[in-house]
C-alpha cells in the first residue's frame, strides 16, 4: 500500500510538471527613439523598443514565438537594409537567442510575421524550420517583398513551412490554429502590419496573455485606438484600414476579455515582466 501511494504522488507530481506552461522574454537588442514615432498621440518622452524573442514551455515542448535579431545581424544589415533605411532601423545588439538558451532543445518555431528584426535569429542554426501563416508567404514573394522590412537571407537556409486555419471563430477572431489541441495556447490572424501577420495567445488558469507582433509597437496605442506615427506606419505596415480592424479586436482582448497584451517591441510591459532567465507561469 505505502508503494502504491508512492508510486500515485510520484505520477501526479510529474503530470503537474508535464503540464505547466511557462514562457520567458528573451531580449536580443534594442532601439532608442521617442514616444511620438510609435503612436499618433505620442510625445517627445525617449522610448526604449526592445527586439525580443519569447520562449514558450508547454507539455515538455519548447516552442519559439519570434527569434529577435541574431548574431550575424551587422553584416546582415549592412548588405541587405537599403541605404535610404539605415538611419530609420537603427539597432543595438546584446545578446542573440541561441546564445542565452544555449543548448535548450526547441520544438517548434512561430514568427509573427517575415520582418527582419523577427526572423534574424533564424540564421544561427535553431535547429528547427519557422512556422508562419499562408498569408505571410506573400511577404516572401519575391514581386511583393520589401527590402527594408524583410531579408530574404533569414529564410535561405531555412524555408518556412505554414499550418492550417481552423475557420470557426474563437473570441474576437473568425478563426484560429491549436497547435496543441488543448486550447492553452492558440494563434489567431493579425492582418494590417503584414499580409499574414499571426499573434500569439496563452490561456492560462491564473494568467492569460496575448502577444501581439508589430500590430502594435506599445500598448499604450490601445487607449485611443491609436496608429503608430503617420511616417512609422508608410515605411512598416502594409494596409492601414486591415490594422484599424486588427487594433479594435486587440482592444477588446484586452477590455473586455481580460488579457495582458504583449507587444514584440514594447519595453515598458516586458520590463515590468523582467526577463529570461525568468520564467513566468500562466497555470
Amino acid at each position: 500500500m505505502k508503494y502504491l501511494l508512492t508510486l500515485i504522488i510520484t505520477s501526479l507530481s510529474i503530470t503537474h510538471v508535464i503540464g505547466q506552461t511557462q514562457f520567458s522574454i528573451v531580449k536580443t537588442g534594442y532601439a532608442d527613439s521617442f514616444d511620438f514615432l510609435s503612436r499618433e498621440s505620442g510625445d517627445f518622452k525617449k522610448l526604449r523598443f526592445n527586439h525580443s524573442a519569447f520562449v514558450i514551455k508547454h507539455n515538455s515542448k519548447v516552442m519559439i514565438f519570434e527569434t529577435g535579431i541574431g548574431k550575424n545581424i551587422d553584416q546582415e544589415f549592412r548588405e541587405s537594409m537599403p541605404f535610404w533605411a539605415k538611419p530609420f532601423f537603427e539597432y543595438t545588439l546584446t545578446n542573440s537567442l541561441k546564445s542565452q538558451i544555449g543548448n535548450m532543445k526547441i520544438d517548434s518555431i512561430y514568427l509573427s510575421h517575415a520582418h527582419w528584426d523577427h526572423a534574424g535569429g533564424l540564421t544561427d542554426n535553431l535547429g528547427q524550420r519557422p512556422t508562419i501563416s499562408k498569408e505571410e508567404f506573400q511577404e516572401l514573394d519575391k514581386n511583393k517583398l520589401v527590402h527594408h522590412r524583410t531579408f530574404p537571407i533569414h529564410f535561405k537556409n531555412s524555408r518556412p513551412k505554414s499550418f492550417k486555419w481552423t475557420h470557426k471563430p474563437f473570441l474576437e477572431f473568425n478563426k484560429y490554429f491549436d497547435p496543441f489541441g488543448d486550447g492553452v495556447i492558440i494563434f489567431v490572424p493579425l492582418p494590417g502590419h503584414s499580409f499574414g501577420s499571426i499573434g500569439l495567445i496563452l490561456n492560462g488558469e491564473e494568467q492569460k496573455k496575448f502577444f501581439v507582433g508589430d500590430a502594435i509597437w506599445v500598448e499604450k496605442q490601445l487607449d485611443g485606438l491609436n496608429h503608430k506615427f503617420c511616417i512609422s506606419s508608410s515605411i512598416v505596415d502594409r494596409n492601414k484600414e486591415v490594422l484599424t480592424s486588427t487594433l479594435i479586436k486587440i482592444k477588446a482582448m484586452r477590455d473586455e476579455h481580460g488579457y495582458s497584451i504583449i507587444p514584440t517591441h514594447d519595453s515598458e510591459i516586458q520590463d515590468k515582466i523582467e526577463y529570461f532567465p525568468k520564467w513566468i507561469s500562466i497555470n
